[in-house]
């Protein structure tokens, strides 16, 4: 008996399952899913950073949430901009753009994500509806579709990436508007620096679709200014829940060291592998320094 049919159905089957992966793979890719993952850490991790006592439901309906709310907006986004999205480099191995995922597909996966996201936020309070709301709202009608018509664009997009930290302190906290305030700015300016960044590494290609963000004329201090903010202003967040004054300023102080001598390091050389190296730490310094907060608060220090 020969082997072929065996091995032909072996074959068939291993590519079915290629494609599925794949094509998984490309919806995560349309939610941006490691971007999305991070909207909902920062919620989560405003959440920990509060909370007398965890309850883990809010927990699971936060976190989820957050990461649906964030994929449905971003998806929206390359649905938005899959025109411009072929036009650069960076952007056109996207689904959307190498026809992986039918647009009528996109957009189904965007509101079935939207509708089940806020409906999630409204089973723990009103506000987190509500500022989820607001949230998505301003990336897709303010960051996405003003970015080709003014540079304020930035700060709508920034305020789409501020509210979620601001929703998880007061789903854990409902009267605790002070420190939702402080991590909203901690938010709203961490993001400056990384999307300069990504504006000056990729300016050829932004020139292509006319975008009107621009990074500031003065890069580098401005650089330097917007990456220092947040560790600072998270000082009065450990102090106002409860953390060890001692701790609280050591932790900020090795932040702004570290950002410091990276800063240092990109005005010296300029080059486009020291700012990528900037970038990077930009990009982590804000998640270990919650991861920090949170394990002194958890082992009451």
């Amino acid at each position: 008996m020969s082997k072929a049919p065996v091995v032909e159905k072996a074959e068939a089957r291993d590519s079915a399952i290629v494609r599925i992966v794949d094509y998984l793979k490309a919806f995560l890719e349309l939610g941006k899913f490691r971007l999305s993952l991070s909207v909902a850490f920062s919620s989560l991790a405003a959440y920990f950073i509060v909370a007398e006592s965890v309850s883990w439901q809010q927990v699971v309906l936060l976190g989820t949430a957050g990461l649906l709310l964030a994929m449905s907006a971003n998806a929206l986004n390359q649905y938005l901009e899959r025109d411009i999205d072929a036009l650069m480099e960076r952007t056109a191995s996207r689904p959307l753009v190498t026809g992986l995922i039918h647009p009528v597909i996109a957009i189904c996966f965007v509101i079935i994500g939207f509708l089940l996201a806020l409906f999630l936020l409204g089973m723990l309070c009103w506000c987190a509806f509500l500022l989820g709301t607001i949230a998505w709202i301003a990336y897709i009608a303010g960051y996405t579709v003003l970015k080709r018509r003014t540079s304020r664009a930035v700060e709508l997009g920034s305020l789409s990436g501020a509210l979620p930290a601001a929703i998880g302190v007061l789903v854990a906290s409902p009267q605790n508007w002070t420190v939702a305030a402080l991590l909203f700015m901690v938010q709203f300016i961490w993001q400056y620096p990384h999307t300069w960044i990504i504006l000056k590494l990729y300016e050829k290609q932004y020139a292509i679709i006319g975008t009107k963000v621009r990074a500031p004329t003065q890069f580098n201090l401005a650089l330097l200014i917007a990456s220092i903010l947040p560790p600072l202003i998270m000082i009065p967040v450990g102090l106002i829940v409860g953390l060890n004054w001692l701790a609280v300023l050591a932790v900020t102080a090795v932040f702004i060291v570290w950002i410091i001598k990276v800063w240092v390091k990109f005005n010296k050389n300029g080059d486009e592998r020291t700012l990528r190296q900037f970038l990077v730490v930009n990009l982590l310094m804000l998640p270990l320094h919650y991861s920090i907060f949170i394990l002194l608060k958890f082992i009451g220090i």
